[in-house]
């Protein structure tokens, strides 16, 4: 999938400090990193916003960062300001870098260099967004890089509103950050500032200020898989719009003008749904037309960041982001009679939202039906109603409809189910012929269907090379799958293979199971070396793993024994294993349910993560003995 709500035309603020400030990335579930140690350090950070009357604003960033080890000399070496030509003014008003001994090295007038965005030119996007690139002299250990900038709005992303938003990395180390904001007292303006310190303070006639200082003198290192840094760090949110559902209410009124159901556009909804009385039936009508015809393509010249275009104009072009293909998908269920809202919504790991009317975290937009309460996706062209990936269960949305807050479903095990069935025939010589189909359902299956529509872009022999390889694997294959664009609940992958020997035959040996090109998400759950502690709250998931294993051997070996069955039953987590055996035949069901029924999990939920990842792989080590 591709999103893009804001993110590239309004890079919000503090671009240049964001670049400048060491980050800790975030790895999979539960896999511990070196600790962080930051390259960086903050050693002064100014702020000062100012807005006028008619809310429009100008931000002024003075920063001063020390190199504090040689892997950040490359990256600080150069400072990236992005800004909107249409819509922006961008002024360095100096730069320099500071030595080790305090000499200042100025940055040379032809050392600022103005650049297309990188996003613009490489992806499916048209913007007029520019980067400002200051390259900083005699950058090295020790040395400090210097900035003060001034970015003034000329146009606001929302017509007569204003926001500001920005928190400050966990992972940083913040000696002194001082942050004033200042606003016409004919406007109203809204603020939330975890961790910060102040208030307001004296203004000038006619202003309101206020002024905020923090510091950061220990860093935190983010654990793997943990929620946004954003949820819980310090930081601050500033708006003229009171609160999310007010910002519901503006997205709404730029929205609803632009759904207007033209002739064409009411033709086209009845030429799609012809034939069709089940309003499901239509649901899945229109959505497959959307997810098939509109591609995904970003247009955020102006405020096409934030406002969407008209469906008759997305009609017209076949291309859009998530705020058109809401806008397209929204019209033709109108033209159809079926209620439907816009839906705000965070895509990737940020679970919380602020009281004031800011955009962040909102950066992608799906469609609610109440009648079915079902939410819809079409930027993905392998998705189906109803079926959101797990980036965005367990979310608050704003209805923008409606002016209120909804949330998407809890992730929930029965919601994924992955089951694999699998033949494995031993021949006297150790090879292994093996025949699998893996069903997918729920979730497990949009992300099986994405998996299959991009796999066409390489050869099958070339993925089977790739799949097996990862398994550690030697061998040979071909597969088929059902179509991944077929919205019919259900996904089906059908896989012939054959594996090089992985023990000696005739033995005596150990025989464990084999991957081949079936499901390996089980081994992949029990893959990870997890951290022994947490302390920070975690993203949970949920899924069903089922795996049926029937394993003929060579009638010239003896099998002496086979794996003991495995029953584990815990709050969230349930495996069971078992193990028969007749003559040279061995079957093996193993079952995995991981279920926490909620989107965010505690520390205090790590303990039986821990407990199943050990019974789980003491299970998948276990070996068949032959002789």
């Amino acid at each position: 999938m591709q999103y893009n709500f804001l993110q590239q035309l309004f890079n919000l603020i503090f671009l240049a400090l964001i670049m400048m400030l060491s980050f800790t990335a975030q790895a999979q579930e539960g896999t511990p990193e070196e600790a962080h140690l930051p390259s960086t350090t903050s050693l002064l950070l100014r702020v000062v916003i100012d807005i006028n009357s008619k809310s429009l604003s100008s931000e002024t960033i003075e920063s001063l960062v020390r190199i504090d080890r040689e892997s950040a000399i490359d990256e600080h070496s150069n400072l990236r300001i992005s800004f909107s030509k249409s819509m922006q003014k961008l002024d360095i008003l100096s730069a320099y870098t500071l030595t080790p001994k305090g000499k200042k090295i100025p940055v040379a007038l032809n050392s600022i260099k103005i650049q297309d965005h990188a996003v613009s030119a490489h992806n499916a996007e048209f913007s007029d967004s520019k980067v400002k690139v200051v390259i900083y002299p005699e950058v090295n250990i020790g040395s400090a890089v210097y900035i003060k900038y001034r970015k003034t709005n000329l146009k606001s992303p929302l017509p007569g509103h204003d926001f500001h938003d920005y928190n400050f990395h966990p992972s940083s180390i913040i000696k002194d950050a001082k942050i004033s904001i200042t606003h016409s007292n004919k406007i109203k303006l809204y603020l939330d500032t975890p961790q910060l310190v102040g208030g307001s303070v004296k203004a000038p006639k006619g202003k309101v200020r206020y002024e905020y200082s923090y510091q950061q003198l220990k860093n935190l290192e983010l654990e793997p898989g943990t929620v946004d840094y954003e949820d819980f760090a310090a930081g601050y949110f500033v708006s003229t719009i009171k609160d999310p559902m007010e910002l519901g209410r503006i997205y709404q009124h730029h929205a609803t003008p632009r759904m207007t159901i033209t002739p064409e556009i009411q033709n086209l909804a009845k030429k799609i749904t012809l034939g069709l009385t089940n309003r499901h039936d239509k649901i899945n009508a229109l959505f497959t037309w959307v997810s098939l015809n509109i591609r995904y393509v970003s247009d955020v010249v102006e405020r096409g960041g934030l406002i969407p275009h008209s469906a008759a104009q997305i009609l017209a072009v076949r291309y859009g982001d998530c705020k058109d293909h809401s806008t397209i998908m929204s019209t033709l269920l109108n033209a159809v009679g079926i209620d439907n809202t816009p839906a705000l919504i965070n895509l990737g790991n940020s679970y919380q939202i602020r009281s004031v009317g800011t955009v962040a975290p909102f950066n992608h937009v799906i469609t609610y039906i109440p009648s079915e309460d079902i939410y819809i996706d079409s930027t993905s062209r392998v998705n189906r109603p109803g079926l959101l990936p797990s980036e965005l269960l367990g979310k608050p949305v704003i209805w923008t409809k409606l002016a209120k807050l909804g949330t998407t479903p809890t992730p929930k095990a029965s919601d994924s189910l992955i089951k694999s069935s699998v033949v494995l025939v031993v021949d006297p010589n150790g090879e292994v012929s093996g025949e699998a189909t893996d069903a997918y359902w729920g979730r497990a299956e949009w992300n099986m269907r994405d998996w299959a529509a991009s796999s066409r872009n390489y050869s099958v022999a070339r993925n089977v090379r790739t799949i097996l390889s990862d398994q550690g694997d030697i061998g040979s294959g071909e597969y088929t799958f059902d179509d991944p664009y077929k919205v019919s609940p259900g996904f089906e992958f059908k896989s012939k293979y054959t594996l090089q020997p992985n023990t000696n035959f005739p033995g005596p040996g150990g025989w464990r199971i084999p991957i081949g090109l079936a499901s390996a998400e089980m081994v992949a759950f029990a893959e990870n070396n997890l951290l022994v502690n947490r302390t920070q709250a975690w993203k949970c998931l949920a899924a069903t793993y089922q795996n049926h294993y029937t394993i003929q051997f060579p009638h010239n070996v003896k099998l002496t024994h086979i794996p003991q069955n495995v029953a584990f039953n815990g709050d969230a987590f349930q495996y069971q294993a078992t193990y028969a055996q007749i003559g040279n035949t061995v079957t093996v069901s193993r079952t995995l349910i991981r279920d926490y029924q909620k989107a965010i999990c505690a520390p205090s939920d790590w303990g039986e993560r821990k407990v199943i990842d050990l019974v789980v792989k003491r299970d998948l080590r276990s070996q068949i003995i032959y002789e």
